[in-house]
């Protein structure tokens, strides 16, 4: 592209020069960025001759430096100029020397080429060369292996046939000497696995492996005999055991298992024969002599020949597993034999001795096998003996951990059978002791809000828990829980038979029977969640609280009922006096009436104590039931007043505002922070709504609206009562004193214009209460018989 650069000249005309500039790639522009810094603006791929021009030069100022700049620029030029010519000539005079560099370079390169081609021939005839000489040098290396090899087979052979020639000796002579014995099997054994064991098939390595065989199983023979004689009670044990013992574990682990088996049927067989059957040592009352029989055994052992056998043949764990089934199976036939004679004190007993016996075996051998109780060991022991020969044969092996033993359950096992008869047995002694802690009626003290025969049941069935979960499986655990909820719910029901209020400590101990039944329900919860903690996720279904919460929720609610029904006694008289007091003739509106002051005496008196004896929790919710019942009562009061005239429903309006103040503090009475204020916002909210129907009620019998206006009246009545029907109207105008006949065509408007029904909520659900009471009452003739049923339907 071609661009004009601008010459501003003092006579103020412009003269542009056409320029044609040198485009570049972006990579190049970078590579010149990077090689060649400038900050030159000349230097700028992007550079615009006419902005450059305008920025340097952009008004008639800037012009007195304009000659300057181009001379400047000119001189510059001029040192370009004179540097690129001479840098041409010096490319034109050396371009001959290169050519001359270049022939040469290439002649190089070619002698260079032919010594690398000898070099690379010179190093296959080497390499070729050494191959030749690794073969050979290999070839001798095998002989020399085979010649050694031969040589140490040979010297093995003669090892071992001289170690079964002192073999043989050693078990011929009287006595034989089994300690030497036991270093040539041992010698014999690792010979054959080391270096014979891929030629087993060789005659002569056969007839070698056949010979050791005969001897081993001759000298094992004698060594079992050594230790089946040994007994376990004598003071001094003879040192050829401890050669003996060397002999078996030298022979190998089956010759070992055969030899513990041994030793181990011997001692049970002696403990069989002491507590054979029907041997009064065999009774199960006497079981913890059978116990003691087993301690005394590893004690004499401990001390008499733990020295002389090898750990490692955990002889004390073997005989305690085989005593253990040996137990089990006397134990389980004696049980089958008794059935449900057993008296279940002593299998409780016995049970638990077993539990104490398998903890302890299993603790006592878990610290044998962890090092705590070592034995001093002197005996030709395998491992030393192998530890020997690793020394001289520079082969180490690691040591190996014995297995672990385990006792628990190997006895009490046979004990499931009779585990239904120790389920009834728990659950008789547990109702027999609520039994008699019912009769225990105590008195009650300060500050007490739960019976002590509450926290005595959940103590018992605490204690009971943690001992039969020692030994219980899962099933009876589950079957335990049903027996425990079961007798719970006889408590509940033993509480609910003492829920009855006639006299003012009566009054407190409903309120701490409501408490204990609370505090039940969640011991309860938590007597579940414990014990499907103890058993199987598959389980939790079988384990149930709900029989005996539901049965102390009935108690909580019926305590409830009761108190309630109590303070509605206590303000019947004061409601008594509202309803016949003479309001058609009251003149004046005074202070609060007497019945109100009455009233709020007595709430204030009963709802203190019940403040001090009840749970917050349960309290409040006895102050929301009170308000349910309370308020409705009070209301429906209302509707029973004598034509009130407008100043006796002032009165009432007032003493109506004094009653619904009284109830906010109700709550809080004695205890100012014992509720939240979010905590009592229900029960606000149904003192509002209650108190606010009897607001309505009287307000609609103030107003003054003559008959004559009963589209009024009508209307009115719509407006202030919310619970609005055709009946309750119908009563409020004949308090009003409305005529029958003047009472028509209001009826008639409400019924067709404010479509209101014929009955109130209030009134239907006396109705349904009426119908419930003439249900139950049908139903308790027919349980006295058909005759007196036919009789009262004459009637």
């Amino acid at each position: 592209a071609t661009v004009s650069v601008l010459y501003w000249h003092t006579q103020g005309r412009v003269q542009t020069m056409p320029l044609q500039p040198v485009v570049l790639s972006s990579e190049v522009n970078k590579v010149l960025a990077e090689v060649f810094p400038s900050d030159d603006p000349f230097d700028d791929p992007d550079f615009d001759p006419l902005v450059f021009v305008n920025e340097r030069f952009g008004d008639e100022r800037a012009l007195k430096g304009l000659q300057a700049y181009i001379e400047e620029v000119e001189g510059r030029l001029d040192a370009t100029q004179k540097e690129l010519r001479e840098t041409v000539r010096g490319q034109a005079g050396g371009s001959g020397h290169a050519e001359r560099n270049l022939e040469e370079a290439k002649g190089s390169i070619q002698q260079l080429f032919k010594k690398v081609e000898e070099i690379r021939r010179m190093a296959e005839e080497s390499e070729a060369m050494v191959m030749e000489i690794c073969t050979e040098i290999s070839s001798l290396d095998n002989a020399k292996k085979n010649l050694t090899d031969s040589i140490t087979v040979l010297k093995k052979m003669r090892d071992i046939s001289m170690s079964l020639d002192e073999l043989k000796t050693s078990t011929d002579q009287e006595p034989p000497d089994l300690a030497t014995a036991a270093e040539n099997i041992a010698t014999c054994n690792q010979i054959l696995e080391k270096y014979f064991a891929k030629h087993a098939a060789l005659p002569r390595v056969k007839d070698l492996s056949e010979k050791l065989s005969r001897e081993i199983k001759l000298c094992s023979q004698m060594a079992i005999q050594e230790l089946k004689q040994v007994d376990v009670d004598a003071d001094e044990v003879s040192p050829i055991v401890i050669d003996a013992c060397g002999v078996i574990d030298a022979c190998g682990d089956e010759v070992k298992s055969s030899a513990v088996a041994t030793f181990v049927r011997a001692n049970i067989d002696n403990y069989k024969r002491v507590f054979h059957p029907g041997a009064d040592e065999a009774r199960l009352e006497k079981m913890e002599r059978r116990f003691a029989w087993f301690r005394r055994l590893l004690k004499s052992y401990s001390d008499n020949l733990s020295g002389h056998v090898p750990p490692s043949w955990c002889i004390p764990q073997e005989l305690g597993v085989e005593f253990c089934l040996a137990t089990r199976e006397d134990i389980k036939k004696q049980l089958e034999k008794e059935g449900s004679a057993m008296n279940i004190e002593i299998l409780v007993r016995i049970l638990q001795k077993t539990i104490d016996f398998e903890k302890d075996l299993t603790a006592r051998m878990q610290a044998m096998e962890d090092g705590d109780e070592l034995y001093s060991y002197r005996g030709s022991d395998p491992v030393a003996i192998k530890a020997k020969w690793a020394k001289k044969t520079g082969h180490h092996e690691e040591a190996q951990t014995s297995k672990k033993y385990k006792y628990t359950g190997f006895i009490t096992s046979c004990f499931e059978n009779t585990m239904d008869e120790y389920v009834r047995h728990e659950s008789e002694r547990m109702n027999a002791a609520i039994k008699e802690l019912m009769q225990d009626k105590q008195e009650l003290m300060e500050g007490q809000q739960t019976l002590p025969t509450a926290l005595e049941i959940f103590s018992y069935i605490k204690q009971s828990l943690k001992k039969c979960s020692a030994f219980c499986k899962d099933d009876v655990l589950v079957m335990m829980h049903k027996a425990w909820s079961n007798n719970l719910a006889y408590y509940g029901q033993e509480l609910l038979n003492q829920v009855n209020v006639s006299t003012d400590e009566e009054f407190r101990r409903v309120c701490i029977i409501i408490n204990s039944a609370d505090w039940c329900v969640d011991t309860a919860v938590k007597l579940a969640d414990e014990v499907r903690a103890k058993i199987d996720e598959g389980c939790h279904a079988e384990v149930n609280e709900d029989t005996a919460a539901d049965q102390f929720r009935t108690v909580i609610n019926k305590g409830v009922v009761r108190l309630i029904g109590t303070l509605n006694k206590r303000l019947s008289c004061a409601l008594n006096e509202m309803t016949q007091a003479p309001w058609s003739s009251h003149e004046e509106v005074g202070d609060q009436s007497d019945y109100v002051t009455q009233m709020c005496q007595i709430l204030t008196t009963s709802f203190t104590d019940l403040g001090k004896n009840l749970k917050p929790p349960l309290y409040r919710y006895l102050c929301e039931k009170f308000v349910v019942v309370f308020v409705p009562r009070y209301v429906a009061a209302l509707y029973s007043l004598r034509k009130p005239n407008p100043t006796a429903c002032r009165q009432l309006l007032l003493d109506l505002q004094i009653l619904k103040a009284q109830f906010p503090k109700i709550p809080t009475i004695g205890d100012p922070e014992r509720f939240k204020e979010r905590e009592l916002k229900a029960y606000l909210e149904m003192v509002r709504v209650n108190m606010g129907k009897g607001e309505a009620i009287l307000k609609f019998l103030e107003s003054e609206i003559p008959p004559s206006e009963g589209t009024l009246l009508a209307d009115q009545y719509t407006e202030l009562v919310q619970d609005a029907s055709i009946t309750d109207f119908v009563k409020l105008v004949e308090m009003k004193g409305v005529s029958t006949k003047d009472q028509k065509p209001l009826i008639e408007y409400l019924a067709k214009a404010k479509e209101l029904p014929q009955f109130s909520k209030r009134d239907s659900s006396l109705q349904q209460e009426v119908t419930d009471n003439r249900a139950d009452a049908l139903r308790k003739w027919v349980g006295g018989g058909v005759s007196k049923l036919k009789d009262r339907l004459k009637e």
